[in-house]
């Protein structure tokens, strides 16, 4: 049985910020801004918004899709490499991750330049 507006709408002010993130991602494609407000995303769900307000993790995103294109056969950990499919939180993480992977490299491609000048 479906739930009746006002049921739907006490269910979803006790949602948390995730579900509800989720629900926008579920409903119109896209992961809101970790700093949308319920009432802003009440807004963008009611109305089908299509063109997302900026979410700064976007950033992030394309930045490890370019490192990843890039790195493909180096990287330590599994990646589909479709970063816009994961929530904030997971994007961020793996960007901490690679970023280490990245300065590693760089430590050890500077390690071996210096090996090689003596």
């Amino acid at each position: 049985m479906e739930d009746s507006p006002d049921e739907f709408l006490e269910k979803f002010n006790r949602a948390s910020k995730a579900e509800v993130a989720q629900l926008v991602k579920d409903n119109l494609g896209y992961w809101p801004s970790a700093g949308l407000s319920k009432d802003d995303a009440v807004k963008a769900l009611s109305f089908n918004l299509k063109n997302p307000p900026t979410n700064t993790v976007d950033v992030l995103r394309r930045e490890i899709v370019t490192y990843i294109q890039a790195n493909k056969d180096r990287l330590s950990m599994k990646c589909d490499g479709d970063c816009f499919s994961h929530p904030d939180g997971v994007v961020v993480a793996c960007h901490l991750l690679l970023k280490r992977e990245l300065e590693k490299h760089k430590e050890d491609a500077n390690a071996e330049t210096s090996t090689e000048d003596v």
